[in-house]
């Protein structure tokens, strides 16, 4: 992949989102801090951006309306080239699972899934991103909620 189409695609999904140009915290007190890994955590602030209205209200319109930004931010985080704490090959195969899953939970958005369905798909999503994040050591985690 050319990084010129990656970078624009980042910019853009920067731009359009003021969850992504500002982070996102999982409570109104906690922030997390940039990682090493920039699309890391570009996808972080959009999976954040869907999962948390979901599972603290049940509210999945976020999820609906931002499934394909998502794809596209797991995409563009699995063709980058990883800082040398994160990279790992254990680390790169669960990225890419996570490009494969957010890929699927855009397909579920297009066939109308149901609320339970796309509720157990994006909490699959989140908790296979912590053990990346975990791993890369990229935020400090303390006092998150997750």
């Amino acid at each position: 992949m050319r990084p010129f189409p990656a970078l624009a695609l980042t910019a853009s999904l920067l731009a359009a989102s003021p969850v992504l140009a500002q982070g996102h915290s999982h409570d109104a007190a906690a922030k997390h801090e940039a990682s090493a890994w920039k699309e890391m955590d570009t996808f972080h602030a959009l999976l954040g951006a869907t999962f948390h209205p979901a599972e603290a209200k049940k509210d999945l319109k976020p999820l609906r309306a931002k499934a394909d930004s998502l794809a596209a931010a797991a995409r563009l985080w699995a063709a980058s080239t990883p800082p040398k704490a994160c990279a790992t090959a254990d680390i790169r195969t669960t990225v890419g699972e996570l490009a494969t899953d957010a890929l699927a939970i855009g397909n579920q958005v297009l066939q109308q899934a149901t609320d339970a369905d796309l509720m157990k798909s994006i909490t699959a999503l989140h908790t296979k991103f912590e053990v990346v994040e975990k791993k890369c050591g990229g935020h400090d985690m303390k006092g998150m909620k997750h």
